[in-house]
């Protein structure tokens, strides 16, 4: 993964990987953050045409916390 991930908000470990789940015909991709303790993010909300794209929208969604400003 080419983004830095922040550690689990659970166990606060970084042993993560990333997951995702590919439509056929179509080639759609989505994906989560999982933590070896076994939490997993929220799963990249919409559909993607590569795996790039649906990883970096899972980091982005892993990354976010509820106290974030943003």
């Amino acid at each position: 993964m080419t983004d830095k991930l922040k550690p689990c908000p659970f166990c606060g470990g970084s042993n993560l990987q990333f997951t995702h789940d590919v439509v056929m015909p179509d080639e759609l991709h989505h994906g989560w953050i999982d933590c070896h303790c076994g939490a997993s993010g929220s799963h990249s909300p919409f559909w993607y045409d590569n795996a790039n794209e649906a990883e970096a929208a899972a980091i982005q969604a892993w990354n976010q916390r509820a106290n974030d400003d943003e």
